[in-house]
């Protein structure tokens, strides 16, 4: 888990590519990072971020 929010932020273009991912899911809470690793896309940058679930409470 991470111990820190991240610095990086992601481009449109990544979460544009994790919305198209999303046809074929219903129903879920879910993480654009867990889709690029369940889907193989990447950021336009070809970076790939790190899902942040489980959230830690502290950062909330």
């Amino acid at each position: 888990m991470l111990s820190s929010p991240p610095t990086r932020n992601t481009s449109p273009q990544f979460q544009g590519r994790a919305v198209a991912a999303l046809k074929k899911k219903s129903g879920e809470i879910l993480v654009s990072a867990e889709l690029a690793e369940e889907y193989g896309f990447d950021d336009i940058d070809g970076t790939r971020p790190t899902s942040l679930r489980p959230f830690p409470e502290k950062w909330g």
